[in-house]
């Protein structure tokens, strides 16, 4: 193929010049790109100046930087789109700040992966031209990130198991060979939680061990890389796995790590154990550790969903995770969130275990002023659509409001879907705009989609379950419920509602009972109607007349099946519950004894 001519001097800017900013740019602390980011510019900005620009396509770069095969299909595997569009964003945010006065400024259009270079406005087209080499530490990092493929060099590969070489492929990107972490960023935003996966220590003296300790070290990075507002460092390792790279330690002397994982593995003849913790690098405080035993060979169980990395990544990375527990500590009932845009919405999951209206306008406010802040922030736009649906729904707003309806609240969405079409956050808030729309076909394709995105996110899991379960398809949507309580560090009453619902309409007060105490521990009234109308079922008096009691207390008249009918409860279901709790004592609104 013949090149294609570079622009001269007098339409823009010398090769020369282009390689000046590129190393300027790559080794600047203020380009917030990650590794891989950082060798993906630089390697479209290199074929383009050798005169490669036509074949700059989402396979060459999958296979170039990001370590695809000859098996990569964009349509399954967004990789280059998805990091194209954050590259666009960091290099966005270099230009507005540190990079506002370069020669050259360096962008990719969207819809394209072929770089544009544009002189500087007002920028003689003599001026001294800057050193051309990269130092030494970033030209190392970009190289050792461009590679091909990962070497694997460890010694004695051919004495371990097929099954190890099984799980070493399911993995996919365990990097051995790199000098520096990968930074997996799902917004580029240097205000979330970075997260370091320290390797997985294998505490007994066999290859079987060690291999598995790295593997699951790499697929909990993977896994919980999977979570909106995270970034995650990969864990890195020498050629001998028995080397177990960073620790905590390590970590703390980072100013860009907010925590670290590590952890232990042994095993005997029947079981495996790990052991993991979570540190916070700023206090140096342990902020939590738990242990998972299989006695599976988990070998063969890395890639079912229901592994132990998956574990782990749930408790560490869901809504109400490890990680994102820091709202809490930050958001009290009536005071103003004034945060960082990133823990403005990790204070939304806090206001959304519970729907409280005392902290939906302080949070209404708090996004509105992250949007101002940074418009294209997709999670702010999705957390956006969420609160106009809440307003809407739970009637937390008094006045008319022109900017708050289902239709504003669609575009909301959709927003923040254009910015970043896996965004959890986003697909979520569309099922369930849509499922109070009426469309419940739509309600639950925008649920599937985020439950595509991030199957081991117990969020997604209720989601979809909850839109199947509440339309009376038990079957397919209580077990999404209870897996994604199982995956729960902390699950919301909410999340046990529609399990409650199920054991009403099969008829068994006794396991009702039970799920509702668990649900009224969020103390809303509707919980407390639940535990009602076990006890109804059960004709246990005291204890139906001691729930509706709390119920009225927390909210005075209530009628829970017209709760449920406002949120399109299926009517086989709303009857089941007035029978209830009619035996449990409760008389329903108009209704004359």
């Amino acid at each position: 193929m013949q090149a294609e001519p570079f622009p001269s001097e007098s339409e823009g800017a010398s090769k020369d010049e282009v390689r000046a900013v590129l190393a300027q740019l790559l080794a600047s602390k203020d380009f917030p790109a990650t590794t891989k980011r950082r060798a993906m510019l630089r390697f479209v900005v290199e074929e383009t100046l050798v005169g490669r620009a036509r074949e700059l396509k989402g396979f060459t770069i999958a296979t170039a930087v990001y370590g695809r095969d000859h098996t990569f299909d964009p349509r399954t595997d967004p990789v280059v789109r998805l990091e194209a569009r954050r590259l666009r964003h960091d290099l966005s945010s270099y230009y507005v700040g540190a990079g506002a006065g370069d020669l050259v400024r360096i962008s990719i259009p969207k819809g394209a992966y072929v770089p544009v270079f544009e002189r500087r406005a007002g920028a003689p087209l003599d001026e001294p031209e800057p050193e051309t080499t990269m130092p030494e530490a970033a030209e190392e990092e970009v190289e050792a990130h461009v590679a091909l493929r990962p070497r694997r060099t460890w010694p004695r590969l051919a004495l371990v198991a097929a099954g190890v070489v099984a799980m070493v492929a399911a993995v996919g990107s365990l990097f051995l060979d790199r000098g520096a972490v990968d930074a997996s960023s799902a917004t580029g935003r240097g205000d979330l939680p970075a997260v370091a996966i320290g390797s997985i220590v294998a505490v007994s003296d066999n290859d079987r061990d060690h291999y598995l300790a790295f593997g699951i070290s790499n697929q909990l990075a993977n896994d919980l890389s999977r979570f909106s507002g995270i970034r995650v460092f990969f864990p890195t390792a020498s050629r001998d796995l028995r080397d177990p790279g960073w620790d905590a330690e390590h970590a703390i002397r980072r100013p860009d790590i907010s925590h670290v994982v590590t952890g232990t593995l042994r095993s005997d003849k029947e079981n495996t154990e790990i052991a993991v913790q979570l540190t916070d690098t700023r206090s140096g405080e342990i902020i939590w550790s738990d242990s998972y035993r299989s006695s599976v060979d988990l070998f063969q169980n890395l890639g079912r969903q229901d592994n132990i990395s998956a574990r782990i990544a749930s408790s560490l990375g869901e809504p109400y995770g490890a990680i994102m527990g820091v709202a809490e500590s930050r958001m009290d009932e009536g005071v103003s969130v004034d945060v960082s845009s990133h823990e403005c919405i990790l204070s939304g999951y806090y206001y959304k275990r519970s729907f409280s209206p005392a902290l939906y306008q302080p949070l209404y406010d708090c996004v509105q002023a992250a949007l101002r802040n940074d418009p294209d922030y997709a999670d702010a736009w999705a957390m956006r659509a969420w609160l106009r649906l809440d307003a809407l729904r739970f009637g937390h707003i008094r006045s008319p409001d022109p900017d708050i309806t289902l239709e504003t609240a669609v575009e909301a969405g959709m927003k923040a879907i254009a910015l970043e079409p896996e965004n959890i956050l986003g697909l979520n808030a569309l099922s369930a705009i849509n499922h109070y729309r009426g469309d419940f076909e739509e309600g639950e394709r925008f649920a599937r989609l985020a439950l595509h995105s991030n199957p081991n996110n117990p969020y997604t899991l209720v989601q979809l379950g909850w839109r199947l379960a509440v339309r009376g398809d038990f079957a397919a949507g209580v077990p999404l419920i209870e897996r994604a309580v199982a995956l729960s560090l902390n699950p919301p009453g909410w999340y046990f509602h529609l399990l409650a619902i199920d054991r009403l309409m099969k008829g068994d007060g006794e396991a009702m009972r039970s799920i509702a105490t668990s649900a009224v521990r969020d103390g809303s009234a509707f919980s407390q109607s639940l535990l009602a109308m076990a006890c109804g079922l059960l004709e246990d008096r005291e204890c139906a007349k001691r729930a509706l009691a709390a119920m009225n207390e927390i909210s005075p008249g209530l009628d829970p099946v017209g709760y449920a009918g406002s949120h399109q409860a299926a009517d086989e279901i709303l009857a089941a519950m007035t029978d209830a709790l009619e035996s449990a004592g409760w008389t329903s609104p108009g209704s004359v004894r």
